[in-house]
């Protein structure tokens, strides 16, 4: 800059000017542009600060509920096959191997304990399932795995069948006006998710969502 005085050009900073020796009267204005843009750097970095932190602190602790929520499931006797969605399957049917339910009973009792449509589904495709002779051990990407017993079914005149060979398991998804959607198996095939009349009495397995 140029000194009022001698209009010789001197620092910037220069408090005295070094020719003549006139006291310079400093540019407020860009100190307090500097000051300013100073400031706002240290408020700006406060705040992404701060936000990462909170997001971090956030994400701790929703990992330690699901943590906790899974411990409290495995004490109640579920299963986690590692499954996409989160979902982790009861260990052992409803009951017992052999009691059955109608659709209807079955979504009165269990709810929304009962697993979907699309639940049966990754079941199926997510797993690798091996016949064990009176039903399928299903192996999630876990290493984890669940029996699932070919128990048969009842049907709509009351008459027992398909013991030991298949079982078909309830959703709580209906398909249609009459039925619901069932996945079933036999020794052979573990076949595609299907509808089947709402009045047979079919398994249940529960599941639960993580």
């Amino acid at each position: 800059m140029k000194c009022p005085n001698c209009k010789n050009e001197i620092d910037n900073s220069s408090v005295f000017c070094e020719h003549c020796g006139a006291r310079v009267k400093q540019n407020k204005i860009g100190l307090w542009i500097t000051l300013s843009v100073f400031f706002v750097a240290i408020i700006t970095a406060f705040i992404v600060t701060t936000i990462l932190e909170q997001q971090r602190i956030k994400q701790h602790l929703e990992s330690q509920l699901i943590t906790e929520r899974k411990a409290e499931l495995l004490r109640q006797g579920y299963i986690d096959l590692g499954l996409p969605s989160g979902t982790v399957w009861k260990n052992a049917n409803e009951g017992d191997d052999n009691i059955l339910y109608t659709h209807d009973e079955a979504v009165s009792r269990f709810g929304n304990q009962l697993p979907t449509k699309q639940e049966l589904e990754e079941l199926k495709n997510k797993c690798t399932w091996t016949w064990t002779g009176n039903g399928y051990k299903v192996t999630g990407p876990s290493g984890n795995s669940i029996v699932l017993p070919a128990a048969g079914l009842r049907d709509g005149y009351g008459d027992v069948d398909y013991v030991g060979m298949g079982g078909i398991y309830w959703s709580s998804t209906p398909g249609g006006s009459d039925g619901a959607w069932t996945l079933e198996f036999d020794s052979i095939e573990v076949y595609d998710v299907s509808i089947y009349y709402r009045c047979c009495w079919l398994s249940v397995r529960l599941v639960q969502n993580l």
